[in-house]
């Protein structure tokens, strides 16, 4: 079985698939990981700041559906985005990435006549799964989950940048902490021929391949 775990942001959009053939921690691997990578446009150019978050948004929606297409998860599991932000610009660049993370998952809902298994964990339950309270620091979960698998997770570097590193390990904990607390346990269900027929006929858009 392999789960997709998605860090969401609308600068650094991270993805990794981790294959998980016994469902237990320690024998988890990565074996793909990606992020993709936006832009703001509208400073520079006379573009309206809503045409360029409408682009933006485009970009992740087809990036994210191209990497299902070509991966072919069992299931998905989400870092649940933050809420309560006093920043009208920070609000509205989480309501997009979560827009098209929801948008994402109705479309496959609609097009789609097999199973796949979509759940959201909260970072602080994470952090609490991983390392019994939920303000441990992000380095901390990190560690945690290194020593979990044995050292199989969070060595990952290839030719990326910082950010990118920082968005595919936190994919990684997000995995690990979801599997630790059984939330996949549906997937054990899922058979390799019911994995979802995903061609929307739409254009992807390249993710970074990391």
């Amino acid at each position: 079985m392999s789960i997709l775990a998605i860090d969401p942001s609308l600068t650094c959009f991270g993805m990794a698939l981790i294959d998980t053939p016994t469902m237990v921690v320690g024998d988890m691997r990565l074996a793909q990981a990606a992020c993709i990578r936006t832009k703001k446009e509208s400073g520079k150019r006379k573009i309206f700041v809503a045409d360029d978050d409408a682009r933006r948004a485009d970009e992740l929606a087809r990036g994210l559906l191209a990497k299902i297409e070509e991966w072919q998860p069992a299931a998905v599991i989400v870092e649940q985005l933050p809420g309560g932000t006093q920043h009208a610009r920070s609000a509205m660049t989480l309501g997009i990435t979560a827009g098209v993370i929801a948008a994402v998952r109705a479309s496959m809902l609609k097009f789609s006549n097999e199973v796949m298994v979509w759940e959201y964990l909260q970072p602080s339950d994470v952090r609490k799964e991983l390392c019994g309270k939920p303000s441990a620091s992000k380095q901390d979960a990190h560690a945690a989950a290194i020593a979990a698998t044995g050292g199989a997770l969070g060595g990952y570097a290839g030719d990326a940048t910082a950010p990118e590193i920082e968005a595919i390990r936190d994919c990684e904990v997000l995995a690990v902490a979801a599997l630790q607390m059984r939330m996949m346990c549906a997937i054990i269900s899922v058979r390799e021929n019911q994995r979802p027929s995903t061609d929307f006929g739409m254009n992807p858009v390249a993710a970074r391949p990391l």
